[in-house]
């Protein structure tokens, strides 16, 4: 399988003015964002071009013509990159349909819903299953080789959460009573855009491109200072360039809280 582990200093700083107001629920906040959009040249090479002329390397090439991520500024580039990873490709197309038949003999039963315990999701339905076929346990068992060390404890419990075309997820920090220092996940069906924002001064922020088949693992200061966020289809918007949303799957494996 051709894969492709793309360290996240592919990145590209764009200049924004921001009005943010908190909610103390999950540190959720809502945001309205008026930003200057950056032209790219169409390029395939590694690293992206930047409003001050400089290039990121990458320790892999992509074929996608758009850079992973752009950012506010280098400060919070620096932090989220050092505790982000992206591997594209991470499964390829038939696997995607494997674990795609799978989580759809449960979703199919539910109703999506738009509003959720802790404020959190707009717009989805979700399940655990600790059960998956042979082909799936076999892709589950990649995933949380490629995240966790050895001997890291691991919940059991896999996360599948299916976002509808106007779903979204809000700025939250996933709460370290019921997971630990790592969250990775395998995006299925749809690109789309994460966000992450310095929960202390969200006006530092990064966004990431999150392409189908591909996995990011989030740990660190990425997982503990930053909230995250999946973009509402209206804001799917990166690099200047219109990122269509459509239906998205995500499976989310985690370890224990410590």
């Amino acid at each position: 399988m051709n894969t492709s582990t793309i360290l996240l200093r592919r990145c590209s700083r764009i200049s924004v003015n921001c009005l943010w107001t908190f909610s103390k629920l999950r540190g959720v906040r809502k945001s309205n964002i008026t930003s200057s959009r950056t032209t790219l040249q169409n390029s395939a090479t590694v690293g992206c071009m930047h409003n001050v002329g400089r290039q990121f390397s990458s320790v892999a090439e992509t074929d996608s013509r758009l850079p992973l991520c752009e950012s506010s500024d280098k400060d919070a580039e620096d932090v989220v990159t050092k505790n982000f990873k992206v591997i594209q490709n991470f499964i390829n197309e038939e696997e995607e349909k494997s674990m795609l038949k799978e989580a759809e003999t449960y979703l199919k039963r539910l109703r999506y819903e738009y509003d959720h315990w802790d404020n959190a999701i707009h717009g989805y339905r979700e399940t655990e299953k600790s059960r998956w076929n042979d082909t799936n346990k076999a892709v589950l068992q990649r995933v949380r080789d490629a995240a966790f060390e050895p001997g890291v404890p691991q919940l059991v419990l896999v996360h599948v959460l299916d976002l509808a075309k106007d779903g979204y997820i809000k700025p939250h920090v996933d709460s370290v009573k019921f997971c630990g220092s790592t969250v990775t996940g395998l995006s299925l069906l749809s690109s789309s855009i994460m966000r992450l924002a310095n929960e202390k001064d969200p006006k530092q922020w990064v966004n990431i491109l999150l392409e189908p088949r591909s996995l990011y693992i989030m740990t660190g200061q990425a997982r503990y200072d930053f909230t995250h966020e999946i973009l509402k289809q209206e804001e799917s918007i990166f690099h200047g360039k219109v990122i269509p949303r459509d239906r998205r799957i995500s499976i989310m494996c985690r370890n224990e809280p410590t």
